[in-house]
């Protein structure tokens, strides 16, 4: 039980003042990102910070779009990868990979809504599907981590 205990800390609620830092970071990186996924196609863009300016309006990537909470649960998902796994180095390298998966996740994410809101219209940011895109971007970070985990020890074991 040591270990679920020890895991349940991650429950606590962080602090404002601790998770504003964070939040700016990741809404930073995401949105340097984005940029350069949405230059590869026709679109033009402006990026202003995390106001993005396209054809269709002015885009924001708020807090709630940083993949603050995405990355907490990969975190968490890499830990509980690590419990399970026995190599140090691979420990180290699913907490190192982790925060990398989870911002390029999230990176996809803000990227694909940008697209979508110049290809139909800015209202779409007001559907379920901007809400379910951070569903589909945490399971893709989780799949990622998941196959990071596994591949290696699958290919241990078929030596």
């Amino acid at each position: 039980l040591l270990f679920p205990l020890t895991l349940s800390i991650l429950a606590i609620p962080i602090p404002a003042a601790f998770a504003s830092p964070v939040y700016d970071l990741l809404r930073i990186l995401s949105s340097i990102g984005a940029e350069a996924l949405v230059r590869l196609t026709d679109i033009p863009v402006l990026r202003e910070g995390t106001v993005f300016l396209v054809p269709a309006g002015a885009l924001i990537v708020s807090d709630a779009c940083s993949g603050f909470s995405a990355l907490f649960g990969i975190i968490t998902v890499a830990l509980i990868l690590c419990h399970w796994e026995r190599s140090p180095l691979r420990r180290t390298v699913l907490l190192l990979v982790a925060p990398i998966v989870s911002v390029c996740s999230n990176t996809l994410r803000v990227a694909a809504l940008i697209l979508l809101a110049q290809w139909s219209d800015l209202k779409i940011l007001d559907t379920p599907i901007h809400e379910i895109s951070g569903l589909v971007s945490f399971a893709l970070a989780f799949g990622v981590m998941v196959l990071v985990g596994w591949a290696p020890a699958r290919r241990q074991g078929q030596a």
